[in-house]
């Protein structure tokens, strides 16, 4: 999504595995939104209830500054394209792989190197160790190396 806050808003998305983007909607602003006032967020992921049952989405993207153009959004799907994402969970297995954040360079850890179910992964400095290790699996299930959690 953006706008410019005073004439347009847009609405773009795409599919990790392919590139190009659809444009569903694009035009004025509604009616009584001008100028746009928003106060800032950023949403990555929905759903879930915070339960080893819960399911929720993950959303892939990037944060840019002003109003980005067409060819820069292009690129970010480009590079979410070439990330190799697989929807189809028939890939092989990925071992020993460290989950890092893009712009945190924090690694995805199991605290303490817990075994038991229900152990909440956290944000942590990235340090090597196995507790920070993770299998992708051909199924799309990600596991601990140590701990054997899986990731929800």
């Amino acid at each position: 999504m953006k706008n410019n806050g005073t004439s347009n808003f847009t609405l773009k998305h795409g599919n990790a595995t392919t590139e190009g983007l659809t444009t569903p909607c694009s035009g004025p602003l509604p009616n009584g939104y001008s100028p746009m006032r928003l106060d800032p967020s950023i949403l990555l992921g929905t759903g879930g209830d915070n339960s080893p049952y819960g399911i929720g989405k993950f959303f892939e993207g990037a944060v840019t500054s002003g109003y980005p153009s067409d060819a820069t959004e292009n690129a970010v799907q480009a590079a979410i394209t070439a990330a190799g994402y697989s929807s189809s969970g028939g890939g092989g297995v990925q071992q020993n792989v460290e989950i890092v954040g893009g712009r945190s360079g924090k690694c995805v850890e199991v605290p303490n190197s817990s075994t038991s179910n229900g152990t909440r992964a956290i944000i942590w400095d990235c340090n090597g160790q196995t507790n920070q290790q993770w299998n992708v699996n051909a199924d799309g299930t990600i596991t601990g190396v140590h701990s054997g959690l899986c990731l929800d």
